[in-house]
């Protein structure tokens, strides 16, 4: 079966929300930003790294994890400056779009951003050198609708900082995109829970996608040699 890729809709107007001049600075800019990230998914530039799974005649795509450096670890794009750090601790992060963003994504981030860490094989000690990862979601958007739906989208954005515990200094900050995206052909969507108890299973999609991710952009700057 041969699946439409999706991505030219992404940034499309039907998308997001016309704020228009009603909108806040704060939420023009993160709108802004979405469009931007979209483009830059379709034209290759942005990481993503989608995993797949199939339901009945249609085609469920499991989270997403985005990210675009907006101040680089380093100039050099190649370059892996983060292996001086043992440990990478992140705080809670702040809801930046007006207490629109569900809590359940605050409380599964860090837990996701861990086990992405692992997946990508960085250590991550109980101590040693550490770096801090902080951030703002600016931007959530979810599908209200269910059950025989073309490409709905849900997302959460955030800026992420990553910052040296001992100086404080910023060494680095990127927008990181949780994403859920789904395109059934003529079937109902059913989703593909980790818990069959969770309400929100979307925004916790999202909390999985943020987290795979922040930690993708610190692996993508963590020298090869040192992970186990």
């Amino acid at each position: 079966m041969r699946v439409p890729d999706d991505r030219s809709k992404a940034g499309g107007p039907a998308c997001r929300p016309d704020l228009g001049r009603k909108g806040t600075p704060m939420q023009r800019l993160a709108i802004l930003a979405a469009g931007v990230l979209a483009s830059a998914l379709a034209s290759g530039c942005l990481t993503a790294a989608p995993e797949l799974a199939m339901e009945g005649a249609g085609v469920i795509r499991g989270p997403k994890g985005l990210y675009r450096e907006i101040q680089p670890v380093s100039s050099n794009p190649y370059a892996r400056p983060l292996g001086e750090y043992q440990r990478f601790a992140m705080t809670w992060f702040e809801d930046d779009f007006g207490g629109q963003v569900p809590a359940v994504i605050f409380a599964y981030l860090p837990g996701y951003f861990n086990r992405y860490l692992q997946s990508n094989r960085i250590p991550n000690r109980p101590s040693g050198k550490t770096l801090i990862v902080s951030g703002k979601i600016i931007y959530y958007e979810e599908q209200k609708g269910f059950g025989t739906i073309i490409s709905p989208l849900e997302e959460a954005l955030a800026r992420v900082e990553l910052i040296d515990k001992d100086t404080g200094g910023v060494l680095g900050a990127a927008i990181c995109v949780g994403r859920v995206t789904t395109r059934l052909q003529g079937t109902t969507l059913k989703r593909r829970l980790p818990d069959e108890l969770d309400l929100l299973p979307g925004a916790r999609s999202m909390a999985e996608g943020l987290g795979k991710a922040i930690a993708d952009w610190i692996a993508s700057r963590y020298p090869r040699q040192f992970q186990y």
